[in-house]
């Protein structure tokens, strides 16, 4: 019978969600009032307390109601950034997430297995041709650490977009091993070999 469990009784007089809607206006302040006190420098912690304060139904919530209404708060008016240190694979991701067309719809799940299949380690020389925002060079020179050579060629006069390159916070000897050369270089040295 429910008179042998413990904690039954506890729990039918326990607070419940049942009657409690979830409109507007429960909340006191409006969206203006809210808005005029971030205005005033009023955020964080300071913010979601006097939302709290202003609810109507926040005293009303079971304790698990309460914690989930104050984390949803918090991640609305308190806002945290967090840094992360740039890498061949987060920065792809971002790339793929936001404008995949400027790395060529690389995946971020394919970017590993072509740094392997094509044996990219350190002590290596490579020559990359690509046109993906220098994604595919940075990571490969992420990968080998400025110990080798990567030659990064390219078609025109001068090199295509190299910006992840440059957001990537590698270290003097990791930018020195990766070497520019437009491809016509290549016609010009094989026009000079002699005759055999």
């Amino acid at each position: 019978s429910a008179d042998d469990l413990p904690g039954v009784e506890a729990m039918a007089t326990a607070k419940d969600n049942r009657n409690l809607q979830d409109t507007d206006e429960n909340q006191i302040l409006s969206h203006g009032a809210i808005e005029e006190l971030k205005a005033e420098g009023l955020a964080g912690e300071h913010l979601v307390r006097v939302v709290v304060e202003n609810s109507n139904t926040f005293l009303q919530k079971t304790p698990f109601s309460q914690d989930k209404y104050l984390k949803r708060k918090m991640q609305k008016y308190d806002l945290r950034i967090r840094v992360v240190r740039p890498t061949a694979l987060s920065l792809c991701e971002t790339y793929f997430a936001k404008s995949p067309e400027k790395t060529l719809h690389l995946r971020p799940d394919a970017l590993g297995p072509l740094l392997g299949f094509s044996g990219i380690r350190a002590g290596c020389k490579a020559m990359v041709y690509e046109n993906c925002t220098g994604i595919v060079t940075a990571a490969m020179a992420e990968r080998m650490g400025g110990f080798g050579h990567i030659l990064n060629v390219f078609v025109g006069t001068s090199p295509p977009g190299t910006e992840v390159l440059k957001m990537m916070n590698l270290s003097p000897v990791a930018l020195a091993s990766v070497v520019q050369t437009p491809l016509e270089i290549f016609t010009r040295l094989d026009n000079q070999e002699p005759i055999d």
